[in-house]
């Protein structure tokens, strides 16, 4: 299974990152809003974690957009 984790914390983004990839999932990480819009589009993924506050937008505009398409 292959996520896309967006979480602009470093340290929590590393930590969740490693839990996942313990458990057997393939992890790609955004730390910005923009980002993660851009792998989203350009890749599938099977999940996708997204952070409520990031550094260049809202969490759930990025859920609503990805929903649009």
């Amino acid at each position: 299974m292959k996520i896309l984790l967006v979480e602009d914390e470093p340290s929590l983004r590393a930590a969740i990152r490693r839990y996942l990839e313990i458990e057997g999932y393939v992890v790609t990480t955004a730390d910005t809003y923009r980002k993660g819009a851009e792998n989203a589009h350009d890749y599938d993924y099977d999940c996708i974690v997204v952070d409520l506050l990031l550094p260049d937008g809202n969490g759930l505009d990025l859920v609503r957009e990805l929903k649009q398409h």
